[in-house]
C-alpha cells in the first residue's frame, strides 16, 4: 500500500482521485468502513447518511446483514395515495397537493405500473433472502379509489413475485363512496380477507364539517355490500372528540356502528395536527377544539359503550368482537414482531435493521423510478430515536416494549438506551401525565389502568408543561409514526403514512 501511495503522488490531481475511487471500489463492503472514515462505496455511504439509494445497491447490503437467516416473517404494505376528496381532519395526506390526491385514471394507471415494477423487482429478492410474507395491508389514501383492474394487477404482481401461501391476513382500507358490489366481488376473488372502512361518524353534520364525501346512509349500504360479497371480517373507523362533537352525538355513532355488528371497531381520538384544515380552522377561531376533560369523557364513553356491546379493547382504541377478529397485521406492527416491505409512494420499509422510505410528496419522482428509495437509515445508528418510537407504541398496547422484539427489530437491547437522558425525560414526562410503568424480565409497559389517561394527558392537555414534545419526539414522529398516534401500517405522511 505504501508503494501505491508513492506512485499516486506522481499523478496529476484528477488521475489521483480517480485511482483512489477505483481502489476503494475493490475493497470489501461493510458497515465498519463508514466508522473507519473510509466513506465506502455508494450503497454503504447512502445507508450511513440517509441519502437516496437504489434497490439494486441496497439488496447486497441487506444480504450481508442477514447472512443466511431463513424464515423471517414479513408484512407487505401497499400504499395508495389517492382519495375522492381531501378531508379536513386528515394528517395522512395533508401535504399532498389536491390535484395529485384526487388524480384521474391516467395518473392512477401510471402509479399502478410503478408499484408493480417495484414489487416485481424486490419480491423475488426478499424471498431469496428468506422472507416469508404473513400479512398484507393496503393503506392510503384510499386503496379502493383504484379501479378493480388496478387491484388485480397489483395482486398479480404480488402473487408472481412472492410466495403468499403463508399469508394469514389480507386487509384493505376503504371509504364507503368508493365501494360497489362489483368491486367488492373482485376484491374477494383476489384474496382480500378483511376490509377497514373509514366512516368517522354517523352524524351528517359532523361528516360535512370533517370534509367527508359520503353520507351515513352510504356507509350503512356499504356494510350490506361487504356482507353480500362474502367478506366476513370488516372494521369501522370512527373519530372521537371532533371539534364541536357532543357526547350524545358520539354515543349515537358508537351505537349505530355496533348495531351493524362489524367484527372490529376502531375509534381514533382526534388530534388537531397543525397541517390539517381543521387545525387551521381551530387556530383561526372558526372551530373550537375539545379540552382535555372532554377528550377524557369521550374516551370513557367509547370504552363503556363498545364493551357493553360485546367488543373487547386490545390496543387503545382498537375493539374486536373476539380475539380471532383482532387485526393481526396491526398487532404485528405495534409489537415490533418483524420486518415489513412498503410498496408505493411514501411507503416505509423496515428490512434487517434498515429503515427505507419511498419518495412521498413528489408522486412523479416515485413513478419515474420506483426502485430508488428516497432515504435509508441504519436503525443501529439512531438508538434514542428508536427507543422513543418504541415508547410511543408502548403507550398504546398491552405488551408494551418486549425486550426480545426490541432487540431483534432495532439491533440492540433496550437496556442499552434505557438510562439515556432523552429516554429518561420521555419516561418522566409520561409519568407526569399519569403513567404507571411496570418492568419484568421480558418487558417494560404502562399499566392498563393508567394507559388511557397517559395518552390523553400527553397529547391533549400538557404537552408544553413538562417537556417540549415537538423537540423530543419530532425525529421519531417524522421517522416512525403512523396514523395519529395509533399508527397503522408503514408510509410517510408528515405525522402520517407510516403504516405497516
Amino acid at each position: 500500500m505504501n508503494d501505491i501511495n508513492r506512485r499516486l503522488q506522481g499523478l496529476d490531481a484528477d488521475k489521483r482521485e480517480l485511482l483512489k475511487l477505483l481502489l476503494r471500489e475493490e475493497r470489501p463492503l461493510g458497515r465498519n468502513r463508514i466508522a473507519d472514515g473510509d466513506g465506502g462505496p455508494p450503497a454503504d455511504a447512502a445507508v450511513a447518511s440517509g441519502k437516496p439509494i437504489s434497490a439494486h445497491d441496497f439488496i447486497p447490503v441487506l444480504a450481508r446483514e442477514l447472512a443466511g437467516e431463513r424464515d423471517r416473517e414479513l408484512l407487505i404494505y401497499v400504499h395508495v395515495p389517492f382519495c375522492s376528496y381531501k378531508c379536513a381532519f386528515c394528517d395522512w395526506v395533508a401535504d399532498i397537493p389536491g390535484g395529485q390526491l384526487t388524480g384521474g385514471p391516467g395518473l392512477r394507471e401510471r402509479y399502478v405500473e410503478a408499484v408493480c415494477k417495484q414489487i416485481r423487482y424486490l419480491g423475488p429478492q426478499l424471498i431469496d433472502l428468506g422472507y416469508v410474507p404473513k400479512f398484507i395491508y393496503w393503506g392510503g389514501g384510499t386503496p379502493t379509489r383504484l379501479e378493480a383492474d388496478g387491484h388485480a394487477r397489483i395482486v398479480d404482481a404480488l402473487r408472481t413475485s412472492f410466495d403468499l401461501t403463508a399469508v394469514q391476513e389480507h386487509t384493505m382500507e376503504a371509504s364507503p363512496e368508493t365501494l360497489t358490489p362489483e368491486k367488492l366481488q373482485m376484491l374477494k376473488s383476489l384474496g382480500v380477507m378483511r376490509l377497514s372502512m373509514g366512516v368517522q361518524s354517523f352524524n351528517p353534520d359532523e361528516l360535512r364539517r370533517a370534509g367527508r364525501g359520503h353520507s351515513p346512509e352510504q356507509a350503512m349500504a356499504a356494510v350490506d355490500m361487504i356482507r353480500q360479497a362474502g367478506i366476513e371480517q370488516f372494521n369501522i373507523d370512527l373519530i372521537a372528540a371532533l371539534p364541536e362533537q357532543t357526547l350524545e352525538s358520539l354515543e349515537y355513532s358508537l351505537k349505530t356502528a355496533a348495531e351493524l355488528q362489524p367484527t372490529h371497531i376502531t375509534v381514533y381520538i382526534f388530534r388537531p395536527t397543525t397541517t390539517t384544515a381543521m387545525a387551521k380552522q381551530i387556530h383561526r377561531g372558526f372551530r373550537s377544539a375539545a379540552d382535555v376533560d372532554h377528550v377524557g369523557r369521550s374516551y370513557r364513553l367509547v370504552k363503556k359503550t363498545l364493551e357493553a356491546a360485546g367488543y373487547e379493547e386490545y390496543t387503545m382504541g382498537y375493539f374486536a368482537r373476539s380475539r380471532e377478529y383482532r387485526c393481526r397485521g396491526e398487532e404485528y406492527y405495534f409489537n415490533l414482531r418483524g420486518d415489513w416491505i412498503g410498496f408505493g409512494s411514501g411507503a416505509v420499509s423496515i428490512l434487517g435493521h434498515h429503515r427505507l422510505r419511498n419518495f412521498h410528496v413528489n408522486l412523479h419522482r416515485y413513478m419515474d423510478d420506483p426502485l430508488l428509495f428516497e432515504s435509508c437509515r441504519d436503525l443501529r445508528d439512531h438508538k434514542p430515536e428508536c427507543a422513543m418510537y418504541a415508547l410511543r407504541q408502548a403507550m398504546l398496547t398491552e405488551a408494551g416494549i418486549r425486550y426480545d422484539n426490541f432487540q431483534r427489530f432495532f439491533g440492540h437491547p433496550f437496556s442499552e438506551v434505557r438510562k439515556d437522558p432523552p429516554i429518561q425525560r420521555m419516561i418522566d414526562y409520561y409519568e407526569s401525565c399519569g403513567a404507571e410503568f411496570r418492568e419484568t424480565d421480558c418487558s417494560f409497559f404502562i399499566t392498563p389502568e393508567s394507559r388511557s389517561r397517559t395518552y390523553i394527558a400527553a397529547w391533549h392537555g400538557r404537552q408544553a408543561t413538562v417537556l417540549d414534545l415537538d423537540e423530543a419526539d419530532a425525529a421519531p414522529g417524522q421517522a416512525w409514526s403512523g396514523r395519529k398516534l395509533s399508527s397503522r401500517a408503514p408510509a410517510d405522511r408528515s405525522d402520517s403514512a407510516e403504516r405497516p
